[in-house]
């Protein structure tokens, strides 16, 4: 060791005699806390191996201080120089450890931080407990950590209940109705619901309050939440003028759909709304509907004419009656043996059908019967057109209408087989008279408002509305003057009934008034005659079947005009008219002579105004022939077989 030292010295020595003095050189004491016990101590022997002495010799661990350290010379000449030097030694104050401590509820599991604020380091006693409301708990820092203990006072709060939390009820809601279940409760406790809001079926929802310090959740009373299916129903009306839905109470006025929801029932309205139309045509249900015309004088008539518009609803060989007044008098029904026929009886045993197809089925068509026994005239005119009539009753066209005091019926038979009318009527009418085909033509699409020459009933069933309220219609009236007014049986008469009620659209537009153009007999033209040919008798019913009488008498010897004049005399728009029947002279004598030069039975003879001259014979058969001329038998005539011949001739030159 002497030894090793010698050799520091000598090294000290040379770095000395280059350098100069030489230093101590030391370790740095670290700061001490005040008080602490020191484990260091001032080093005799620098680090350099300089020996020496400290002043003061001891380390204060009270007061921080420099300490001289003063090297020891050794003062041989070989040795170095040696400075003194210092070290200053920093005494702390001790730290004191500080901490926060949160608010600990009572009985919360909870541990006291190990370390404070300041980063020191320690340890606790006792060991925490927050069961115990107050208690005192001693931090003791870890060694060398130049702090001091602390004592602290830590108290835990006893836990509390929540509030209680009430709800207003939601529902009953409707299947998909979105609702949102409220955050907070009445008292103003928020939380949160489970499960999650479902608006398609009936649920429980369980409110949980959010988690407080000290203070225990509260769950609520569970919260039913009914989801009510939806339900609907539709329904249909039709109405006149307006509507009160009973549903809600409301008044509607214009045809639409319209929907009420009341609840979880959903109604919806298809509303007609039937418009304020006047009616112009009745409409029969087939079941038991009719009108009845009470009887009176102005119904019994020799001849006379029933026409209407009819629109039938049925089809085939359905007997359906349009009308009648007595068992076969006046009776016009379809059907029958044959399909679609209409039968028209004007009297017994006079049974004339149209045949096959007369009327069309659910198709407006305008119907005429006429009948004048008188003259043997029977007609059915369909839409103004002739329809041949076949007569397959027992009768012939002469038997006369037999006077009734039986009620006229419209729509059934007078009988106890009612065969009831389906279909539609409009404009019908009774003559007393045989209508011409030109007067049924010239007035068949038109209104006749009021009365007209032989016009017995006149109804226009323009009443009421159209498929309107029209129960307070009891009768149809008569416009024809004669008061034979219908009373309406069965008829429904109800708001939309279209069945047995009035409606609109008729055969013809109502208030279309007919026209009174006079209607002239039609005839063709008379061929010429030669003077003294038998001519036809001039006709009594003119084309257009108009009868009447001709004045003056035929006289087919001479050129004459001859006038028509028409049965009814009362009519005014029934015109005369006149025909001239042109007579061509004969030539003043001729001679004939047969191809065969014989005159033989069945041969033509054609007679002169003064003679005829036989020049061969006669044979076979017998001529008549006409007085007032002569037959010139000329040398050579012949009688054969012994047998006198009398030869006619015809009148005129042919």
């Amino acid at each position: 060791m002497k030894y090793l030292r010698i050799f520091i010295l000598y090294l000290l020595s040379q770095y000395a005699n280059a350098q100069g003095c030489v230093t101590p050189v030391f370790t740095q004491i670290p700061p001490i806390c005040e008080g602490e016990v020191v484990t260091y101590t001032l080093p005799e022997t620098s680090n350099n191996g300089i020996m020496g002495t400290w002043s003061p010799a001891e380390i204060d661990n009270f007061t921080s201080m420099i300490y001289v350290f003063t090297p020891i010379q050794d003062g041989l000449p070989e040795s170095p120089c040696f400075e003194s030097t210092t070290m200053s030694i920093t005494v702390k104050s001790p730290t004191e450890p500080t901490f926060t401590i949160p608010n600990i509820c009572e009985g919360e599991s909870y541990t006291l931080p190990t370390t404070s604020l300041e980063g020191i380091s320690g340890a606790w006693s006792p060991a925490f407990n927050s069961s115990v409301p107050v208690d005192n708990y001693t931090f003791t820092p870890a060694p060398n950590s130049c702090s001091n203990s602390i004592m602290l006072n830590i108290m835990t709060t006893p836990p509390t209940m929540e509030n209680p939390a009430t709800f207003a009820n939601i529902g009953p809601l409707c299947a998909g109705t979105n609702f949102t279940l409220p955050s907070s409760s009445i008292e103003g406790v928020t939380g949160t619901w489970t499960p999650a809001p479902n608006n398609t079926v009936t649920t429980t929802y369980t409110f949980t309050s959010t988690p407080r310090y000290c203070v225990t959740p509260w769950t609520g009373i569970p919260m039913l939440v009914e989801i009510v299916p939806i339900t609907s129903d539709t329904i249909s009306i039709s109405s006149c003028g307006d509507f009160i839905w009973s549903a809600n109470n409301v008044t509607y006025t214009a045809t639409g759909t319209y929907i009420f929801e009341n609840n979880c029932h959903k109604k919806t309205l298809n509303l007609t709304i039937i418009n304020a139309e006047p009616a112009a045509a009745l409409s029969f249900d087939g079941i038991d509907d009719h009108l009845q015309i009470p009887h009176n004088a102005s119904l019994n008539m020799e001849q006379f004419t029933i026409e209407t518009w009819v629109k039938w609803g049925r089809s085939g060989a359905a007997i359906d009656f349009i009308c009648g007044k007595d068992l076969e008098q006046m009776e016009i029904h379809t059907g029958g043996e044959l399909n679609n026929n209409i039968r028209f009886i004007p009297t017994t045993g006079v049974w004339l059908d149209g045949g096959v197809n007369t009327i069309t089925p659910n198709t407006w068509i305008h119907l005429a019967c006429v009948y004048n026994p008188s003259l043997g005239l029977a007609k059915m005119y369909v839409n103004g057109v002739d329809i041949p009539l076949t007569n397959n009753g027992s009768n012939p066209l002469t038997t006369p209408v037999v006077p009734s005091s039986t009620d006229m019926i419209i729509g059934k038979r007078n009988t106890s087989e009612n065969f009831p009318f389906e279909g539609l009527l409009d404009e019908f009418r009774v003559w007393n008279r045989a209508l011409s085909q030109a007067e049924i033509q010239n007035r068949y699409n038109c209104e006749i408002p009021t009365s007209d020459c032989g016009l017995v009933v006149n109804l226009h069933f323009n009443q009421g509305l159209a498929k309107g309220v029209n129960t307070a219609i009891t009768m149809v009236a008569d416009s024809s003057g004669n008061q034979n007014n219908a009373t309406l049986n069965n008829f429904d008469k109800s708001c939309g009934n279209t069945n047995s009620n009035f409606v609109a659209l008729g055969g013809v537009t109502s208030g279309i008034a007919c026209t009174a153009n006079t209607i002239l007999p039609v005839f063709s033209a008379l061929p010429s005659a030669y003077s003294g040919t038998v001519v036809s008798p001039l006709p009594q019913i003119s084309n257009n079947g108009i009868a009447g009488t001709w004045t003056p008498a035929l006289n087919n010897l001479a050129t004459t005009t001859y006038t028509f004049t028409p049965s009814i005399g009362l009519c005014g728009n029934l015109g005369s008219t006149e025909l001239t029947l042109t007579i061509i002279p004969c030539p003043s004598g001729q001679t004939f002579i047969s191809p065969n030069d014989n005159i033989s039975s069945g041969t033509i003879f054609q007679k002169a105004n003064q003679s005829i001259t036989a020049t061969n014979k006669i044979s076979g058969g017998n001529t008549i022939y006409q007085a007032g001329n002569t037959i010139n038998m000329n040398p050579g005539f012949e009688v054969a077989n012994g047998a006198v011949y009398l030869t006619k001739l015809l009148a005129g030159c042919n």
